[in-house]
């Protein structure tokens, strides 16, 4: 891990965020996902994704504020905050390390302890950032959910971003197994696809 104090790079609401967590996750709350790519980008975004190393409702419960299940099975719910949505998760496996490993691109396969002020980059997340490269933490990346797929495109594209070869290659044989991805979740990454096409001609 390497110590860095991000938040001073948060907007004060955010920062309000993240400490009213940090209050009740401890040492087992993490900041990730794109809010944190984001953050080290220097980019604003009102979506925080927080990993808590445990069940979410031990804090969602304490928060006063309500609360919904995205997906509940997996551990995943959200608290809309004034202008921020805020994703709260269970981890995926059993140890830190091994959740950031089941992400899809090694920029989001970070995590930030906001008791500790440091970031764990496991998979080189930080070097593909400086790069401005999208490379796939794992063979079976896409596989494990195919709408990756359109996710590498929406993000190279919203960041500027160029896929690796083998992170094409990976995304290329995928491509055929979005038949099986429901419609409505294609329709939404189209749309964020489409809005930034229209963005950048």
């Amino acid at each position: 891990m390497a110590k860095v104090d991000l938040s001073y790079r948060m907007p004060l609401k955010a920062r309000e965020i993240v400490e009213a967590f940090l209050s009740r996750g401890g040492e087992r709350i993490y900041l990730v996902g794109g809010f944190l790519r984001d953050l080290l980008l220097g980019r604003e975004s009102h979506d925080i994704d927080l990993l808590y190393m445990g069940n979410p409702l031990e804090i969602l419960e304490n928060m006063d504020r309500p609360f919904f299940p995205l997906d509940v099975p997996r551990g995943i719910y959200r608290m809309m905050w004034g202008e921020y949505q805020v994703d709260v998760a269970a981890p995926k496996a059993s140890s830190l390390e091994e959740d950031l490993r089941e992400r899809d691109f090694t920029v989001n396969a970070m995590a930030y302890s906001l008791a500790g002020k440091e970031l764990l980059d496991p998979w080189g997340g930080m070097e593909d950032l400086e790069a401005r490269r999208l490379r796939a933490v794992t063979p079976w990346a896409f596989r494990e959910d195919p709408l990756r797929v359109l996710r590498a495109f929406r993000i190279s594209l919203q960041l500027s971003f160029t896929p690796t070869q083998d992170t094409l290659e990976l995304a290329t044989r995928v491509a055929p197994l979005l038949s099986q991805v429901a419609k409505e979740r294609i329709k939404e990454e189209f749309s964020l696809i489409l809005a930034l096409s229209l963005i950048h001609i």
